[in-house]
């Protein structure tokens, strides 16, 4: 039978964390899946470790190497490189739980509406067992009504119908920073929707080193990703205050992320005589913080 998903793990110097993950592939009770490793340039002996699986032939495995350039241009890859049906995404510090493909499988094939289901969310836990954040509210939804609206926390699972996806990537001209991983989960969910599913598939731990830990230690502002995160927001069926108060945090970052007014307003995804008064809020924020922020 034909592979109908793609696991995509994306990974740098996790060499030694990829037996346990893998293990956990090989546990799968459902067997026609593609596991899809770009592996970003590391130093480490990740390829050899790939290798000694790809010889045991438990599971079809594509790696892929590439030059070091974050998780979103290794995710980018991932769309371009994935053949199959639908599309997850495992971080080498993750483990999936035995019924996880089969589970997803079993949600796509029976409750999703094909034609306007862009992607599935599952839920996650830790090692000890808890469940990371809340579950869900709604079975159909989008990712702002599920994040910003219904205000659901923590890490899920998301898995995407991949010719869907393929319609989408991240920005490519964000550099020196790590990007905001919701940008690619808007992007999906501004067409398509959600199918939200109150079901554990995987155990997430926040290693050292990893890309999640290393996100909160805030080692960089992130300035050019929240700009893209606000603006995009516009998107999606928005009251007029909440409106006003993602363009006004659009454009604090694009200033604080050197774009000029000009660029600032080209870029603007609404243009109504609200991003006006939203602007003159932002611009005042923006002079705000860098006050205080000389000042410190």
């Amino acid at each position: 039978m034909e592979n109908r998903i793609t696991v995509f793990v994306p990974t740098y110097n996790r060499a030694h964390l990829l037996d346990a993950l893998f293990t956990s592939f090989a546990k799968q009770e459902y067997k026609n899946f593609t596991v899809l490793i770009i592996d970003d340039g590391s130093l480490d002996n990740t390829k050899e470790v790939v290798k000694q699986w790809r010889d045991k032939k438990i599971f079809d495995i594509q790696y892929v190497y590439q030059e070091n350039g974050g998780k979103h241009a290794a995710y980018n890859r991932a769309i371009e490189e994935a053949k199959t049906e639908l599309f997850v995404e495992m971080d080498s510090d993750d483990l999936m739980l035995p019924h996880a493909l089969q589970t997803i499988i079993h949600y796509w094939d029976t409750k999703a509406n094909k034609d306007e289901i862009g992607n599935l969310q599952f839920l996650c836990q830790y090692k000890d067992g808890r469940l990371i954040g809340t579950k869900f509210v709604k079975e159909v939804s989008n990712n702002y009504q599920i994040r910003k609206v219904d205000r659901v926390k923590g890490d899920k699972i998301t898995v995407y119908h991949t010719p869907k996806l393929k319609e989408f990537s991240f920005p490519t001209d964000i550099k020196g920073e790590f990007v905001i991983m919701s940008i690619l989960h808007n992007r999906v969910s501004s067409k398509y929707k959600v199918l939200c599913v109150n079901e554990i598939i995987a155990i997430k731990d926040y290693l050292e080193g990893g890309i999640t830990s290393t996100l909160k230690k805030k080692i960089k502002p992130r300035h050019q990703s929240f700009a893209v995160l606000n603006n995009e927001y516009n998107y999606f069926n928005l009251t007029l205050d909440k409106r006003f108060f993602y363009n006004s945090k659009y454009v604090k970052n694009a200033l604080l992320a050197k774009k000029s007014v000009s660029e600032i307003w080209k870029n603007a995804i609404n243009r109504k005589p609200i991003f006006v008064l939203s602007f003159l809020h932002g611009y005042i924020t923006y002079w705000i913080k860098k006050i205080k922020n000389k000042n410190m």
